[in-house]
């Protein structure tokens, strides 16, 4: 899904510096190794697609970490979203500076 993608279906405008996500899942290595089930997973993954005017620390586009029961989701159109508080937000997956992405993902 890309950028515009989301543009088209998402409606919400987060206020203040809350961020909208959409969520990845892992499912496996690319050497095939099945990853846990999610459940068991402290933190998520996701692509920060909507930030509030007060949200600073990331921009749209950006993977991000955050913990578990921190967000709220919501269905829109289909797709499942989180909202949540950017500070709720444990770090950013700098691309560049990783050799090879290990995990293959998937959007829920």
């Amino acid at each position: 899904m890309t950028g515009n993608d989301v543009d088209d279906l998402l409606d919400l405008v987060p206020f203040g510096n809350r961020v909208i996500i959409k969520k990845y899942i892992v499912e496996k290595t690319k050497g095939g190794i099945i990853m846990p089930d999610k459940d068991s997973i402290l933190l998520s993954e996701g692509r920060v697609i909507a930030k509030g005017p007060s949200a600073q620390r990331v921009d749209i586009g950006d993977l991000v970490l955050f913990g578990k029961n921190v967000a709220t989701d919501i269905e829109r159109n289909g797709e499942i979203f989180s909202i949540m508080y950017e500070s709720s937000i444990e770090a950013r997956i700098d691309k560049s500076k990783s050799s090879k992405d290990s995990f293959i993902k998937k959007e829920i």
